[in-house]
């Protein structure tokens, strides 16, 4: 797994869950790891910032000062990463009496 230390590797031990009948790591539900997680969400955020200002590969770079996270790699953290970003609503919405609209003769083709 990439971290922002470099990479960190570590053993796993899987059981089967009675309930469910499903195989599980105990460790990833202590550590808060996804299935097939391989960037820690530290490097993730390094990655993004340096992404955001120049290119997948320096940003792959940034992770951490040892190793490198792939082109595609980053590539599909930018693209899986999803932002909302809150708007502030408005009380009351404007009422307008009249909208002008400016136009020349290349956009409206077709006047009744």
């Amino acid at each position: 797994m990439l971290d922002i230390i470099g990479i960190v590797r570590f053993h796993r031990t899987g059981y089967e869950d009675k309930k469910t009948g499903e195989y599980i790591y105990l460790l990833d539900q202590v550590l808060g790891i996804n299935g097939h997680q391989r960037i820690t969400l530290g490097a993730a955020t390094q990655i993004l910032e340096e992404t955001i200002q120049t290119s997948y590969r320096k940003g792959g770079t940034a992770a951490s000062p040892l190793d490198a996270a792939s082109k595609q790699a980053v590539e599909r953290l930018v693209h899986e990463t999803v932002v909302e970003i809150p708007l502030p609503e408005r009380e009351e919405k404007k009422k307008q009496r009249y909208l002008h609209i400016v136009a020349d003769e290349d956009h409206v083709l077709a006047q009744f």
